[in-house]
């Protein structure tokens, strides 16, 4: 779920391999599409669930992309000081298990943004 064009793209695929680019074990390597302005989209299981987060693509193959993993994320959140940074409890109940894909694309959209750069 990105923004390559000017409009919000969702895109399927599956984890192709458990680590990413050289082997980092902070990432999975993901057969989706990827293209510029897809990077920071949610990687999403089926149950709505964020596994990751993708941060780009292997420029010399087609179709291999790299999501770093949200456990890794999620643990860098934790230990951020707390008189820093005003968190909420990450451990909130999954509110897009058992809806339909499409349904939880739609609740999603709104917190995806499109970020233009210009050279």
């Amino acid at each position: 779920m990105g923004y390559p064009r000017d409009e919000i793209v969702f895109g399927m695929g599956y984890i192709s391999a458990q680590t990413g680019f050289n082997g980092d074990t902070l990432a999975y390597q993901v057969s989706i599409p990827v293209n510029p302005g897809n990077s920071g989209a949610p990687l999403l299981d089926m149950n709505g669930e964020l596994i990751g987060i993708i941060t780009g693509r292997q420029s010399t193959s087609e179709g291999i992309a790299f999501a770093v993993k949200s456990g890794h994320l999620k643990r860098l959140l934790e230990e951020l000081p707390k008189e820093k940074f005003n968190r909420k409890d990450l451990r909130q109940k999954n509110q897009l298990l058992g809806l339909p894909r499409v349904e939880q694309a739609r609740k999603l959209e709104e917190f995806v943004y499109m970020v233009k750069v210009y050279n």
